[in-house]
């Protein structure tokens, strides 16, 4: 048939790449569309474009295919069948020559079309689909190529072959030629030769009885189309856009010609037999690793590339961000730690993202060949996470190392290293669901950037939680929704927290200072402001405003009480009793006195304690702050710019803004905890901020892999285009 004909169309229905919206196809009296366990390996597709894959030689795109196809074979046995394979479609020359693209050719095109043959000529399946085998080739490779496909056909295969523009030769080969027009309509259907009779006939031709050339035999297929196609003549002589016969008429008279229907109740009770035999999933997984990993190690612009940006990046960013006050430079100096440490979060989501935004979808293909295998999905998936977290690896520790050394940065490498290749794992992830939604590379690389710039102003470094949108959250002192679902967020919470709390000159008197900390917050915030509470509530007690003071007097009691780790306020509930204020006044003055006294003590306690382990550890604290601690990021953890330490929250309590990475969450289920907190609750259980962060961003990487293996975003896709299409039709047929 002509171009736009539906050749392709019908040829993946026929092949089960596409659904029929009515009537079924079946082999055998298997419908292939449904019973796709029982037709396994029956159906080979030859696609008119190349499904191979361009970084492997000839011979590895074989041997990989003929591994996945043949698991009952020994190694030795599949090599004789690739060599044999290859020897027979004249491929044995060039065997390890690689493929390549068409731009950048080291094989011509007609041998990529016989490899692409071979892929499925070496499973011989018993119905093979060939689109367009000849396109682009010369007339004695096209030959050559049907020459294959004809020695398959007499092995007893049945063989489709959707062809454009035959040569004689070739036309002569079928056995039979279905002919469609212009819509999709069949024209004729049968012995090639006798359709140039067949149209001859009905346009009462003048040399209706002749087939082909009497003198050379040939048959010109050109004819039927001229035939088909003939225009109406003008009073002029010219030919007109309007066609003598149009394609539905053409179809009229070919049912018309068609004999009366024989009994076509096959009664098959078994399948065509194949030497097809699939590897079990975890062996499919080792080719599909296997095979990808060398295509890459063999793509040494693509190796260059991901192996050097990372460190080359890292020792950039560190040079940039080196600052000194004076002419010596030190660690604790540097202002732009906290930002350093933001972009080494970003930086890794970018690595991830960009090594795998396009793995599925330049897979297309090769999954379009594969499909007919029925192949685990789920064995190929997780041999590309296992392959891109392995170049994650090597990317973070690369990074981490060339950019800490050139900023100064000491220890902690192997929790830095694990922040960001975990966050690099999840970007791996999320491009590989971008990967298998889109089907365009511009489209793809055009989300990366909204992708990131939402981490990038959520991640609570460039504006604080509480400066955002109200409409973000109800609450300031907590950390908003919308960035609890950002891996940067909780990344860089890790890095910053994790280098306070563990280097070398803080993690020996990290608790010692909590407990100082927490004394002080009590004795010179807390209690001042209770007291502050108590004055208003005392002055206001019969008024609307007494009764919100009362309220919040008694929840931060009973916040305190719920500690136990002072002498517990008796009945805080008699402070919100109408009058009842009155009665527990002084009783409260008494026991605020007593709070005061009591953190005092211990905050002196706590102090001491501090310089017995100091003097014990027998180093220089002040060499070891230079060395170890950053003031910048000594000032950002603590709210040491804050002059409100203390804040008044909607819901009638007090929220503690000082020094939050010594303040440790009172509760919550998972990794629940204010920003910069030191330990994070998950499920009651207090846990370092550093392993917490890590496994939400593990958590998210999880539920992105099941998304992408129920191919989630594009099943979401679909369902909005549909409703997208519906709505339009509606508004359409409103408009009418």
């Amino acid at each position: 048939g002509s171009s736009g004909a539906g050749k392709s169309t019908l040829l993946n229905i026929l092949n089960g790449n596409e659904k029929p919206y009515a009537g079924k196809v079946l082999l055998n009296g298997f419908n292939i569309h449904e019973d796709t366990k029982k037709i396994e390996g029956l159906i080979g597709y030859v696609s008119q474009d190349d499904l191979l894959i361009e970084e492997l030689t000839v011979f590895q795109n074989l041997w990989f295919n003929a591994r996945l196809c043949f698991s009952r074979l020994s190694k030795e046995e599949l090599l004789k069948k690739v060599e044999k394979t290859l020897s027979e479609l004249g491929l044995t020359e060039i065997r390890d020559l690689k493929v390549s693209n068409p731009l950048n050719k080291t094989i011509s095109g007609g041998q990529r079309k016989r490899l692409n043959i071979a892929l499925e000529f070496i499973r011989e399946p018993a119905v093979l689909f060939v689109d367009e085998p000849t396109s682009g080739l010369s007339s004695r490779d096209s030959e050559h190529i049907m020459d294959l496909l004809k020695e398959l056909a007499l092995k007893g295969k049945l063989v489709f072959v959707v062809i454009h523009q035959p040569s004689s030769t070739i036309f002569k080969m079928f056995d039979r030629l279905l002919l469609l027009d212009t819509g999709g309509f069949p024209v004729y259907y049968g012995n090639p030769v006798e359709s140039v009779l067949y149209f001859k006939s009905l346009v009462d031709h003048g040399k209706a009885a002749e087939g082909e050339c009497s003198e050379c035999g040939n048959v010109n297929p050109e004819q039927i189309f001229d035939m088909l196609e003939a225009r109406v003549i003008d009073e002029h002589g010219r030919p007109t856009s309007t066609r003598k016969i149009s394609a539905r008429e053409w179809n009229i008279f070919f049912k018309r010609s068609i004999p009366p229907a024989a009994d076509n109740s096959f009664n098959y009770v078994k399948l065509p037999e194949s030497g097809f035999s699939k590897l079990s999933r975890v062996g499919q997984f080792i080719v599909f690793f296997t095979r990808d990993f060398i295509a890459k190690l063999s793509n040494t612009q693509y190796m260059v590339i991901n192996l050097l940006e990372a460190p080359l990046l890292a020792s950039l960013m560190g040079y940039l961000l080196r600052y000194s006050k004076g002419d010596e430079y030190t660690f604790y100096d540097n202002l732009n730690v906290p930002a350093y440490l933001l972009i080494c979060v970003i930086a890794s989501l970018f690595f991830g993202l960009t090594v795998s935004a396009e793995e599925i979808f330049r897979d297309k293909k090769i999954l379009k060949r594969e499909k007919f295998l029925n192949l685990s999905r789920l064995s190929y998936l997780a041999s590309k996470v296992a392959i891109l977290f392995l170049i994650s690896a090597i990317q973070s520790l690369t990074f981490v190392i060339a950019g800490h050394l050139v900023m100064g940065i000491s220890g902690l490498y192997a929790a830095d290293f694990l922040v960001l290749f975990s966050v690099s794992c999840f970007a791996n992830l999320l491009g590989l669901n971008i990967s298998s939604t889109f089907n365009s590379a511009v489209t793809i690389y055009i989300l990366i950037p909204i992708l990131i710039i939402p981490q990038l102003l959520l991640s609570g470094v460039l504006v604080r939680f509480e400066n955002l949108n109200r409409d973000m959250h109800t609450d300031p002192s907590e950390v908003p929704l919308a960035a609890d679902l950002m891996a940067s967020r909780w990344a860089y919470e890790a890095l910053a927290v994790n280098r306070f709390m563990s280097n070398p000159a803080e993690k020996p008197v990290f608790k010692t200072n909590i407990r100082i900390s927490g004394a002080n917050y009590l004795s010179n915030y807390w209690v001042p402001r209770m007291q502050e509470l108590s004055v208003k509530a005392l002055e206001e007690e019969t008024s609307n405003s007494g009764t919100k003071y009362r309220v919040a007097l008694e929840k931060e009691i009973n916040k305190l009480n719920g500690a136990r780790q002072f002498r517990q306020f008796p009945s805080p509930g008699r402070i919100v009793q109408p009058n009842g204020f009155s009665s527990a006044e002084q009783e409260l003055i008494e026991w605020l006195s007593y709070i005061t006294e009591l953190s005092n003590g211990r905050e002196k306690e706590s102090r001491a304690e501090k310089d017995r382990i100091l003097n014990a550890k027998g180093f220089d604290i002040a060499d070891y702050k230079k060395k170890y601690t950053n003031e910048q990021l000594v000032r950002l953890l603590t709210y040491s710019d804050n002059f409100d330490k203390i804040n008044w929250q909607e819901d009638g309590t007090l929220s503690r803004e000082f020094e939050p990475v010594y303040n440790i969450p009172a509760k919550g289920i998972l990794a629940a905890g204010h920003f910069y907190a030191p330990y994070k609750r998950v499920f009651n259980s207090i846990v370092p901020t550093l392993w917490a962060n890590v496994l939400i961003v593990w958590i998210m990487t999880v539920l992105l892999f099941f998304l992408l293996r129920i191919d989630g975003l594009r099943n979401l896709l679909r369902l909005i285009q549909v409703a997208g299409k519906r709505i339009k039709a509606r508004s359409d047929s409103l408009q009418g």
